[in-house]
């Protein structure tokens, strides 16, 4: 049943007041919605911000903190083939110097840690040929070493004759050499090197 009121003051202001709700509802619903994605942007970059890698995301640094200086030895080569030792040993330098807080130190009684190792072997295996001509169209250069990364304060073992093992491809009809992939595998396994010197989660 609907109420007919006689004065047309308090009639108007009812009228007025029930077309308002709807849009009233709608600005509430809407900044609600607003403090949910703001909490919940704070929420995250909470998380982010945790620095117990344990906990989850971090942004806290991926490397030790203990460690401020490392000298890189010569790396051994066990191989026929030459030179793969210095080409190694120099893209390690590089990574550290990119990606490590650590300063390369190269006398050995000054540093706090000492990386050493070995190149084990370098092998080399046909991926593809051409049967008729009897002629490699592809091969695979593949390169083993062995790391170890230690602390010459205490004498920890950081990394304790780790082995790490990576190809790298090449084409001598494109004008690519064993030497050129050989470089590559270098550079590519140096990578692998720095990234296992991150701390461990």
């Amino acid at each position: 049943m609907v109420k007919m009121y006689k004065n047309p003051i308090f009639a108007n202001r009812l009228a007025t007041a029930t077309a308002m709700k709807p849009l009233s509802r709608q600005k509430h619903h809407w900044f609600s919605c607003l403090l949910l994605c703001l909490s919940s942007v704070s929420i995250l970059a909470g998380g982010c911000q945790d620095a117990d890698p344990n906990k989850g995301y971090t942004s806290a640094n991926l490397y030790r903190t203990d460690v401020k200086t490392v000298c890189v030895k010569m790396l051994e080569n066990k191989t026929f083939r030459r030179s793969i030792e210095f080409d190694l040993t120099s893209a390690i330098c590089r990574q550290i110097e990119l990606h490590c807080p650590y300063k390369i130190e190269s006398d050995n009684s000054k540093a706090d840690t000492v990386i050493y190792g070995q190149i084990t072997s370098v092998e080399e295996d046909v991926l593809a040929g051409q049967r008729k001509l009897d002629r490699p169209i592809e091969n695979m250069v593949v390169l083993t070493v062995e790391i170890t990364w230690k602390d010459l304060r205490s004498g920890e073992m950081l990394m304790d004759n780790q082995r790490f093992r990576l190809d790298s491809s090449y084409a001598p009809l494109l004008g690519s050499t064993r030497d050129i992939a050989a470089k590559e595998a270098a550079d590519k396994i140096a990578v692998i090197i720095v990234q296992a010197m991150e701390k461990p989660w």
